[in-house]
C-alpha cells in the first residue's frame, strides 16, 4: 500500500483540492461535484455512509443531495472549528457520528438494517476500512475509497494530486468488481460493487 504524501517539486505546486463547499472546506478534487452528480443520476442508494467527515465539505455537499439517508463518522470532531457546518448537515437531517468506526455499533447497525449502501472510505487507514466493511456489504452495495490511483505509476506520473492512499494492487477482494471506474477516477475515487 502507498499512504502517503510526496512533496510536489518547486514550480509545480498544485492547490487545487484546498477549496470549499458553501463554506464549508474539503480536500476533494475540482471536479468531484461533477463527477458525483452523473453518478448519483444514474445510480441509487438507501443509505450513504461516508467514512472520514473532515472539515464538513463534501458530507454537506452529500447531505443536501440525501438528507436522513446520509450518515457521516469522524473520529475527531474537526468540524467545530468551522463554527456552523455540523448544524447546516443536521438541518438536513443528515446524522453526524464522532466514534471510533471500528467499535461503533451505530456504523454496524446501518449495514445490517438498510438495503443499498454506498459506502465512502476517506478516513485515515482507507486500506483498513476496506478490509473491516467490504465483507458487511451486500449485493450490489458499492464502495469507494479515495486518493485512489490504478497504479503508483500513475501517481507517480501526474502532478496535480498529493496523496495516493490506495492502488488497484492494494485489493484483493473476489467479489469486489470495477465499477465506474474511468468517471470517478477521475475525482481520485476508486469505485467497486458487491456481487
Amino acid at each position: 500500500m502507498i499512504q502517503t504524501v510526496q512533496p510536489i517539486p518547486k514550480g509545480k505546486e498544485f492547490f487545487k483540492h484546498k477549496k470549499n463547499y458553501k463554506g464549508a472546506p474539503h480536500k476533494q478534487s475540482d471536479t468531484v461535484f461533477e463527477v458525483f452528480d452523473a453518478f448519483f443520476v444514474e445510480q441509487l442508494f438507501d443509505t450513504i455512509i461516508e467514512l472520514g467527515s473532515g472539515a464538513g465539505g463534501f458530507s454537506l455537499y452529500l447531505a443536501e443531495k440525501f438528507g436522513a439517508k446520509f450518515h457521516t463518522f469522524d473520529i475527531i470532531n474537526k468540524m467545530d472549528r468551522y463554527s456552523d457546518v455540523r448544524k447546516r448537515i443536521e438541518s438536513f437531517e443528515s446524522h453526524v457520528y464522532f466514534e471510533d468506526i471500528f467499535r461503533s455499533s451505530n456504523l454496524k447497525k446501518l449495514f445490517a438494517a438498510n438495503k443499498r449502501i454506498l459506502l465512502l472510505c476517506d478516513n485515515g487507514d482507507k486500506l483498513r476500512e476496506l478490509q473491516a466493511f467490504a465483507p458487511l456489504l451486500k449485493n450490489n452495495d458499492v464502495i469507494m475509497v479515495h486518493d485512489y490511483f490504478p497504479t503508483a505509476l500513475d501517481y507517480e506520473n501526474q502532478n496535480i494530486w498529493r496523496c495516493c492512499a490506495f492502488t488497484d494492487a492494494d485489493e484483493n477482494y473476489p467479489d469486489l468488481y470495477p465499477y465506474y471506474k474511468n468517471e470517478l477516477a477521475k475525482a481520485f475515487w476508486m469505485c467497486r460493487i458487491k456481487k
